[in-house]
């Protein structure tokens, strides 16, 4: 940044992981994805709409191409309707009340890391409240009940703005934007609440702190804790080997004895087994990741090779050629004819709402497969009873 202070290591973003294995910060948990970069320039467009929140807001950037991060990201009608809707929910929660974009804060005070700072999205001044907007572009839904990042993000607004703010202020609102999948969720802290936190959290990033300094002894290895949270993201999965005993300790604990004079019923135990599977699928992915990459780096792994897979689809080297081939030969036959899919039909025929209206009237939909879900979901139970295996939603080896 500007002032010369760095990003921090124990980061609200990552806040998630250090909070819950301290011995994570130890590690360069660097690298990006498209995924990330994909957010990132949604980051900036939301920035740009909303640093000209007085003026009408026109996108001219449609269609091009941005590299980010080392890659090519499009910025295609879905992102910036993403970042519409993300303007028009903070300008309705802000009103006529100031707010400040890309705001950075000071953290060092909450962690005890040295000159850390993060960055909030959007801070929003109300007489009563302070307010705290984080921006995801992601699918996957991130929940907004004590979630570490937002916490810090509110503690530290709080801490750094507090002479300006109106006596009446008394609690902390922060807003989660996930607009690719669903409405603004929001949480409400009390003043009294974001202390206690911040109490947590300084013990958390002591321990961290403390970890990182024991890095290559022989202590190391006890900051080192798996949670299924705290993995998620980490990019030391595949080489972590508290986290390899936790899978082989958990699988091999979730086997019944056959031998046993009573064998109970499978599904007793199906529950406690589920909930191990997220973490499970997760050390499997990132071991599998890892392995791809050392042979292609030409390293040798007792056991394993590259082979070359199944051959692609069938093609034309010639589609011209082809084309004139077949159309001599069988004239319109040579051509596949289908009406357009509703959802394409939807796209090209955005100026022509009234036909898209007389369209979407003749739309059926069949109803989502049945799978199964945590009882957290907030979803309605569907009652097997007349439930054909036809309508379950059967989960493959393929499938992630």
């Amino acid at each position: 940044m500007s002032d010369g202070k760095k990003h921090a290591l124990l980061s609200p973003s990552s806040a998630h992981r250090w909070t819950r294995c301290a011995g994570s910060v130890a590690y360069d948990q660097g690298g990006t994805s498209f995924p990330a970069a994909q957010g990132t320039v949604a980051h900036e467009l939301a920035a740009r709409a909303l640093g000209n929140a007085s003026e009408e807001w026109t996108v001219d950037v449609l269609g091009t191409i941005v590299e980010q991060d080392g890659f090519k990201v499009k910025v295609d009608q879905d992102m910036i309707d993403g970042v519409n809707r993300y303007v028009a929910d903070v300008l309705d929660y802000a009103g006529d009340h100031q707010f400040m974009v890309e705001q950075a804060l000071d953290l060092e005070h909450i962690t005890g890391e040295k000159d850390a700072t993060g960055t909030a999205d959007c801070i929003i001044f109300t007489p009563t409240e302070l307010q705290v907007h984080d921006l995801k572009f992601g699918y996957r839904e991130v929940e907004v009940e004590d979630n570490e990042q937002m916490l810090m993000y509110g503690l530290a607004a709080y801490d750094q703005f507090r002479e300006t703010l109106h006596d009446d202020v008394q609690h902390v609102r922060v807003v989660i934007h996930q607009v690719r999948t669903s409405a603004p969720r929001e949480a409400l802290y009390t003043l009294q609440e974001l202390e206690a936190f911040r109490s947590r959290v300084a013990a958390r990033a002591a321990d961290a702190l403390e970890a990182r300094e024991m890095f290559g002894t022989r202590w190391f290895a006890s900051t080192l804790n798996p949670t299924d949270k705290g993995c998620t993201w980490c990019s030391q999965k595949a080489s972590c080997e508290p986290l390899r005993m936790h899978v082989l300790k958990t699988v091999s604990a979730e086997f019944p004895d056959l031998d046993a004079p009573t064998v109970p019923p499978v599904h007793e135990g199906l529950g406690a087994a589920m909930d191990a599977v997220p973490m499970i699928e997760s050390w499997c992915k990132a071991v599998r990741g890892a392995l791809e990459k050392s042979l292609f780096r030409g390293e040798k792994v007792p056991g394993w090779k590259l082979v070359q897979g199944r051959k692609g689809p069938r093609a034309y080297s010639d589609a011209a050629a082809a084309e004139k081939l077949l159309v001599d030969t069988l004239g319109d036959d040579a051509y596949n004819k289908s009406i357009l899919t509703p959802a394409v039909a939807e796209k090209k025929l955005k100026k022509h709402p009234a036909i898209w209206l007389q369209l979407a009237g003749q739309l059926k939909q069949s109803p989502g497969k049945v799978s199964v879900a945590p009882e957290s979901d907030g979803r309605d139970p569907v009652d097997p009873t007349g439930v054909s295996a036809d309508e379950f939603e059967v989960l493959t080896e393929s499938e992630d």
